[in-house]
């Protein structure tokens, strides 16, 4: 087992039943999360690989503290059967691994095909990069860090493509009212009848999300999808 973030509802690990997840490089630290655990057992050796799920961030955020690979794949690609729902709309299974190589694999099996992801032939790999609301604010060294990376895609043959969406700052507030309204309806008879076996931050979200209305949940559906 691993642990995480209370339902996934977290990017810190701090708020779990369990206790919070510590970084293993440095206790006082936090992994990220929400799969906070499972980045963490990769990176301390436990495992060689382990499995996240993501909804706005929780295999990529603790991949990146932890310097590992996580692979948030295209929706539905990797089922999510007997995962507890965080979006039912939005939730993703994939990778965290210590390679590229590795997260191929893990991948190929969650997915049951060995052919879905292998090296291109006879064709370049093409890749969009994205900008502004993307890029904008990255710290100094973790924008030098991507650029490089860039720069070597680009020098090994790939084609990057420079990819620009025009309502990405409503990002946030779409994604908020999509999960907390989710979050609340299939949590609604658990918060009804055990609302203390939550802890705080996470019941104060869900009860945020019984007060999102029909018609503003609808509208950041279509706002999701740039109408």
């Amino acid at each position: 087992k691993t642990n995480l973030h209370e339902f996934a509802l977290g990017t810190t690990n701090e708020e779990s039943a369990f206790g919070p997840v510590r970084h293993p490089l440095d206790p006082n630290r936090s992994p990220g999360g929400s799969s906070g655990g499972s980045a963490a057992s990769v990176l301390d050796g436990m495992a060689y690989a382990s499995i996240g799920t993501d909804t706005g961030g929780s295999i990529r955020i603790p991949a990146a503290i932890c310097g590992l690979v996580g692979l948030k794949p295209s929706l539905h690609e990797i089922p999510t059967q007997g995962v507890v729902p965080l979006s039912a709309t939005m939730d993703h299974v994939g990778p965290i691994c210590r390679s590229v190589e590795d997260a191929a694999i893990l991948y190929n099996t969650l997915h049951g095909s060995s052919e879905t992801l292998r090296p291109l032939e006879n064709r370049a790999l093409r890749v969009g990069v994205l900008r502004g609301y993307f890029t904008s604010l990255l710290d100094p060294q973790v924008g030098t860090a991507f650029e490089d990376a860039c720069a070597t895609l680009t020098k090994g043959g790939a084609l990057l493509d420079e990819v620009h969406i025009p309502h990405s700052g409503d990002i946030a507030p779409i994604y908020v009212h999509i999960v907390l309204a989710e979050g609340a309806a299939f949590h609604a008879k658990t918060l009804d009848s055990r609302a203390d076996d939550y802890t705080a931050n996470v019941r104060l979200r869900l009860e945020m999300g019984r007060y999102i209305l029909a018609e503003d949940y609808v509208r950041a559906l279509r706002g999701r999808d740039g109408r």
